[in-house]
């Protein structure tokens, strides 16, 4: 067996992980670790807010309560309702549909009106969704990183990776990438997890290039509490991850 491979049986009996359902993340790492900080870094369009819709569904419907803080409350909803029925529902009437999800608006990382919502919630998973992540420090997220142990939540944070990307050669991330924005510095250190994202067809597409007929989403995991890596890829025919090119 590979030392990979035994680390991670060690930790799935050391700590307490809640499953995704969607299965080679799970088999991967066991699911989401209670009381860690994650990081999904992508760039825009990758697939990460369809991911944290996915892994939300599924961990609701096993009554886990979850707190989804998020700029676009109606999409997230239109995201939510689209993964439910297994089609994408453009505008309302939507269909009712029972999650036990909340669902709080927030157009920036405000930290006193997070700190207020995420004391007034029971939620063991947390995802923080936000477009505009240009106020984030290393005070914001020292604060995720502790409220994710002290209340032993798992707790999923999106970031944006810098523009500069798309213009490579190599368009696949790096953990570096993550320190080329001075206000995303305080991430690489204080933060359990990064995966970075990425996504193929999503670059076809700013080139004008035939798209491929399998819609996959790579998850590089670029830093863990351990110090190893590893890839894996997540397939739209496979899992229950949908994108709407």
């Amino acid at each position: 067996m590979k030392i990979a491979k035994i680390i991670k049986k060690i930790n799935s009996e050391k700590y307490d992980y809640i499953k995704t359902d969607i299965e080679s993340f799970d088999q991967e790492w066991n699911g989401l670790r209670i009381g860690d900080l994650s990081v999904f870094a992508e760039r825009p369009a990758m697939g990460a807010t369809s991911l944290f819709c996915s892994f939300a569904k599924n961990i609701s419907k096993r009554n886990i309560p979850v707190l989804f803080i998020t700029n676009d409350k109606r999409d997230t909803i239109q995201r939510m309702i689209s993964l439910e029925i297994g089609h994408f529902i453009k505008a309302p009437p939507y269909p009712l549909i029972d999650l036990p999800i909340d669902i709080e608006d927030m157009f920036i990382f405000d930290l006193k009106r997070l700190k207020n919502i995420i004391q007034n919630t029971l939620a063991k998973v947390i995802f923080i969704d936000l477009f505009i992540l240009g106020n984030i420090n290393e005070e914001k997220i020292k604060y995720l990183k502790n409220i994710a142990n002290e209340k032993k939540i798992a707790i999923l944070l999106l970031a944006y990776l810098p523009p500069e990307i798309d213009n490579r050669k190599n368009k696949h991330p790096k953990i570096s990438d993550l320190s080329d924005r001075s206000y995303q510095r305080g991430i690489i250190k204080n933060v359990d997890l990064i995966f970075l994202l990425y996504r193929e067809n999503y670059y076809k597409f700013l080139e004008n290039k035939p798209k491929s007929e399998i819609n996959e989403l790579e998850i590089f995991e670029a830093k863990h509490i351990l110090g190893f890596y590893s890839y894996f890829k997540i397939t739209k025919n496979l899992e229950v991850v949908s994108f709407y090119d």
